[in-house]
């Protein structure tokens, strides 16, 4: 059996088009948020990053610690999801979408290297919310939701990192659910278990209610929008390594 887009009409799609969807990289007034050259630069030995845990004693192991807002009775996890220390004295809050790219390249180029220099350490909880630009993102982010808080920054990096595969097939959108569905496979999530998880309606309404609230409470108007210890971040430092280092340096 081939399953098709059209299995999508289910969805509350009516609900979904109605939100004033952001654009990607649009983040902060800056169309190119995201795409600097520095990004991909490995800071110099001695940079901030490479000695500020002394600031707070001897560092602990935080890595691998996931915090959920909330997992349902189905296992399904609810609202922000954390990773790093609960009790950090910098959080870093990205909204974000997995069809964009920008943040695709935020994930690789910023997030993975906070992740062993800044979030295992201890000093900084990033945590991830939605926002939903369209109902392909739609799909993955509730997959990604479906599996568990165990797999769910697993599953994000694996979206974001085949991004391209995955919407190679963008002059044939009726083909996008299935290739979502064929890199869900190769996380050993069956085709069944993908379909029963995008049939879950009221995990539907909680994403779009996320992005909903994330829009009334932060004006977004871009992905990825990156908010440190509450204040929303404009300047085009904050989607590069270097530029986010310097930011939370500055909050250590």
């Amino acid at each position: 059996m081939t399953h098709k887009a059209g299995s999508l009409r289910a969805w509350s799609l009516a609900a979904l088009f109605t939100l004033a969807l952001a654009a990607c990289g649009d983040s902060g007034g800056d169309s190119g948020a995201g795409t600097s050259a520095e990004a991909g630069k490995t800071a110099p030995a001695g940079t901030p990053a490479a000695t500020s845990a002394s600031k707070l004693g001897a560092p602990k192991d935080f890595a691998g610690v996931v915090t959920p807002g909330e997992v349902n009775d189905q296992g399904y996890v609810l609202g922000p999801v954390s990773l790093g220390n609960p009790d950090a004295p910098v959080t870093v809050i990205e909204y974000a979408s997995y069809t964009c790219p920008h943040c695709a390249e935020f994930d690789e180029n910023v997030v993975a290297r906070l992740k062993p220099t800044y979030i295992d350490s201890g000093q900084v909880r990033f945590e991830f919310r939605n926002f939903i630009r369209d109902r392909y993102d739609l799909a993955v982010a509730m997959l990604v939701r479906c599996e568990g808080a165990d797999r769910f920054f697993p599953l994000s990096d694996l979206f974001f990192a085949r991004q391209r595969e995955w919407l190679a097939n963008a002059r044939q959108p009726e083909r996008i659910i299935d290739d979502i569905a064929a890199v869900a496979r190769r996380a050993g999530i069956s085709r069944t278990r993908f379909d029963q998880c995008l049939a879950d309606r009221d995990l539907q309404q909680h994403l779009i209610e996320m992005t909903q609230e994330g829009q009334k409470a932060w004006d977004i108007t871009g992905t990825p929008t990156i908010i440190v210890n509450g204040e929303k971040q404009t300047d085009v430092k904050a989607f590069t390594y270097e530029g986010m280092v310097e930011i939370i340096e500055d909050e250590l």
